[in-house]
């Protein structure tokens, strides 16, 4: 019944094919049995560049070129959101039949996504097709058990871009006391990976470049600054229905200065050190967003907040020498700022493009102790000495996004386009 009333709803609504300007079919419809409708509906897994998977239920399948409604459930309505044709099925391990639906992108209104319904718009009735059954080594959840942990889409995203900083310090003593820098610009890259099978996600930046530093003479001298972060991500689900997600996060910093200065007003050093923190993120769209028909090509996609606290620091002189050890030093990592997603259908595999515009601020607090070296002058420096940097930036990232690669190595059926 569901079936003939998708059906004859679809013709009333097809317009004549000697119309020049046929006037749109409305994309919602009423109806009492909209339960029942829903009930007996084949059910989406996922949209992949304009193939949809469907679940076929029992054993029935549907024959090559087969016509597919799609609709989405909207409070009382039924909307009507895309059309297509069955190119294929194919049998997952676990014996359940997925039907494959290329769309009608000149008719899509909404692209289907996971929880919409499919109902065939002809004769659902066809021989058996894809009895054969795939054959694994090892056992692999079912991607529906997968979702219920985590149901945020794995990703994969990389980019380079621009950065403007500005240092204060605060030196041990007169040591070091040249250091302060303004309006100096890297380059700095960014990949982050978020695996589909786990609410697990790895992120890397770094950045490097020459430093604008003088001796306290006013002598300019060659320096340089290398910094890389690496940080593992634990996604909570989203909440505040699913417009939030949090993040808690281990991380690692190395921050490594060179100069070519001999004496004590600028001096070679390595900090690194491991930190805990936190990261709230404000979701507008998701994050494998892509353009539905009437949608600008270019979206605001997130907001986000993160703080990062490094109580295990170690820094090392590798000239003059402001002490031995420096235990007690620590460091604190503050950022804020947006990202923006842009689908272009037109482009072949590079289709969603993402820029992240952010604020940073980052700090250290040193404490020295033990032997010191100065090499340039008799006066020795003096022990247990304290002081502060303080690195504040503004950058922007202008980079690419896919799909999680690895999904499609676990689940190849879903996998395919």
């Amino acid at each position: 019944m569901s079936v003939l009333l998708l059906w004859g709803w679809s013709l009333l609504t097809q317009a004549p094919a000697w119309a020049e300007d046929p006037v749109p079919a409305p994309t919602s419809f009423l109806t009492p049995k909209m339960d029942d409708i829903v009930r007996t509906s084949m059910k989406v897994i996922e949209e992949r560049e304009g193939i949809v998977s469907v679940a076929l239920p029992g054993q029935r399948s549907l024959a090559n070129q087969t016509q597919i409604l799609f609709f989405r459930r909207k409070n009382i309505r039924l909307e009507m959101i895309a059309t297509g044709k069955v190119k294929t099925e194919e049998r997952e391990k676990s014996g359940r039949l997925v039907l494959k639906v290329e769309l009608d992108k000149e008719g899509v209104v909404k692209y289907p996504r996971e929880g919409d319904f499919a109902a065939p718009m002809a004769d659902p009735t066809a021989i058996g097709a894809g009895d054969k059954k795939d054959n694994y080594d090892f056992f692999i959840p079912e991607e529906d058990e997968v979702i219920k942990t985590n149901p945020l889409p794995g990703y994969l995203s990389g980019g380079i871009g621009l950065f403007w900083g500005n240092l204060q310090t605060t030196p041990v003593a007169f040591v070091n006391q040249a250091k302060t820098s303004t309006g100096y610009r890297f380059s700095p890259m960014q990949i982050n990976y978020f695996t589909h099978l786990l609410p697990l996600g790895i992120e890397y930046e770094s950045y490097k470049g020459n430093f604008p530093t003088s001796t306290r003479e006013g002598k300019v001298v060659k320096s340089s600054e290398a910094v890389s972060w690496l940080g593992f991500t634990y996604r909570f689900k989203p909440m505040l229905d699913k417009k939030l997600e949090l993040q808690l996060r281990m991380s690692s910093l190395t921050d490594t200065f060179t100069t070519d200065n001999t004496d004590e007003s600028l001096i070679s050093s390595t900090l690194t050190g491991t930190g805990f923190g936190a990261k709230a993120v404000f979701v507008l769209k998701p994050n494998l967003w892509k353009r539905e028909k009437g949608e600008m090509p270019i979206q605001l996609q997130s907001v986000f907040i993160e703080a990062l606290y490094y109580p295990f620091v170690t820094i090392t002189d590798t000239t003059i020498s402001r002490g031995s050890s420096s235990s007690g030093s620590k460091a604190t990592q503050l950022r804020a700022g947006a990202t923006i997603l842009a689908w272009f259908d037109f482009i072949p595999i590079l289709k969603r493009w993402y820029v992240e515009g952010s604020i940073g601020l980052r700090t250290y607090s040193m404490k020295f102790s033990g032997a010191t070296d100065r090499r340039t002058d008799p006066t020795p420096i003096l022990q247990n000495g304290t002081g502060s940097e303080t690195h504040f930036d503004s950058r922007i990232i202008f980079g690419v996004r896919f799909e999680d690669p690895i999904k499609s190595i676990f689940y190849p059926d879903r996998g395919k386009k």
